[in-house]
């Protein structure tokens, strides 16, 4: 007896349409893999590209503190072993006609005693720590003084905690993109805070693929989020390394200028000491001397980034101040 048509028309519908359920839960399952993974890759990239620049900066920044130490130890101090033993200095004394190429009593003893707390400072820094050597090139002495989130004072601690516990600093604010605070610098710079993670468990039940399908675009979604925001950390990073390079060629330019007049300060001061018996041109190459020692020590101390993390203004008026400054005496020795 022949089995009836419509049964068997049922049958084959059912088999087609499960057949095609099968292979869209095939398909969707595979998006889904497809879509995480470039989700997974987009992240990992950008995380390897953020956490080189934040290396790059770190020891941009470390470099920066080595060298801004070098000629403190050198230059600073060695200007004012010397300066000190002259006799009958006339701070008053007006020799260039110009208030900004003027030092009085005042801001000389503000210039001695700064040198002075720096000296102790960074004299009781075992070994000058990385950590330390970090604080004084983003923050100058205050670095130095500093405490980390512990509560330790950052110029005692050593290696990898100094380093990080200085650096976390610097991405507070918006320089972490949002205002992620400490967390975030430690993060940005300090390596101690692990990204958020996009890993997607494997899914089993055919029931959960077009969840799975769609919570795969939503993590494609939080990458692309994720890439941009590192991509402003790494923005923010490479202006203070720019800005760095521009303090450090100001610097520069100065330490030159002194070095330049140094050798004759020196013997000056080895052959005469009563600054009263000098003749005009002796006087004014003290005056100079004073004068680039303290614009060199100013531009040193001047913190390139606030508590925020951001490039702190004051860096900038000082570092165009300084190149002022230089340019006059330069003027002065071409006339």
């Amino acid at each position: 007896m022949p089995l009836p048509l419509i049964p068997i028309a049922i049958i084959g519908v059912s088999a087609i349409f499960g057949a095609k359920k099968a292979y869209d839960t095939y398909s969707d399952s595979e998006e889904s893999k497809r879509v995480n993974k470039l989700a997974q890759d987009i992240y990992n990239d950008s995380l390897e590209l953020l956490d080189t620049k934040r290396k790059k900066t770190n020891k941009h920044i470390t470099n920066f503190g080595s060298y801004k130490m070098a000629i403190f130890k050198n230059q600073i101090n060695d200007f004012l072993d010397n300066f000190k033993k002259i006799k009958n200095f006339d701070f008053n004394e007006e020799l260039f006609n110009d208030k900004e190429l003027h030092i009085d009593n005042h801001e000389f003893e503000e210039f001695k005693n700064d040198v002075l707390n720096m000296t102790t400072v960074l004299g009781s820094v075992a070994g000058a720590t990385a950590g330390a050597v970090a604080g004084f090139g983003a923050y100058g002495s205050v670095g130095l003084l500093a405490t980390a989130s512990t509560g330790t004072a950052i110029s005692t601690l050593s290696g990898v905690a100094a380093t990080n516990a200085t650096l976390a600093w610097l991405g507070g604010g918006s320089l972490a993109s949002g205002g992620l605070g400490m967390a975030g610098g430690m993060y940005v710079l300090g390596g101690l805070v692990a990204g958020p993670a996009l890993a997607v468990a494997t899914l089993v039940m055919a029931s959960s693929v077009e969840k799975a399908k769609n919570e795969a675009y939503n993590n494609l979604n939080k990458a692309k989020v994720l890439k941009e925001s590192n991509n402003t950390i790494i923005l923010s990073l490479k202006k203070i390394s720019k800005l760095i390079d521009s303090i450090r060629d100001t610097i520069k330019n100065t330490v030159d200028v002194f070095n330049m007049f140094n050798p004759s300060f020196i013997r000056l001061v080895n052959r005469n000491i009563d600054y009263a018996t000098y003749d005009n041109s002796e006087k004014e190459l003290v005056h100079k001397m004073l004068l680039l020692a303290q614009t060199i020590k100013n531009i040193i101390v001047i913190p390139l980034l606030d508590e925020e993390g951001e490039i702190d203004k004051k860096c900038i008026v000082v570092n165009f101040k300084t190149k002022k400054i230089l340019s006059k005496i330069q003027d002065i020795e071409a006339e």
